[in-house]
């Protein structure tokens, strides 16, 4: 994967993120709740590991 379409998948990751969190305040059954938040979960476990490697 090249750093263009790692950028990529990064901003799309976020844009979910950030609906996910939104959905999430306004959730209203536990199970849905659960279910957003493994997704919440998963994409976070993403961006983490798709981030680039810091060099130091």
């Amino acid at each position: 994967m090249n750093d263009q379409e790692r950028e990529y998948l990064l901003k799309l990751l976020a844009k979910r993120h950030d609906e996910l969190l939104h959905e999430l305040h306004h959730a209203v059954t536990r199970e849905y709740k659960i279910g957003l938040r493994q997704e919440i979960d998963l994409t976070e476990q993403l961006k983490a590991k798709l981030q680039p490697v810091a060099v130091a």
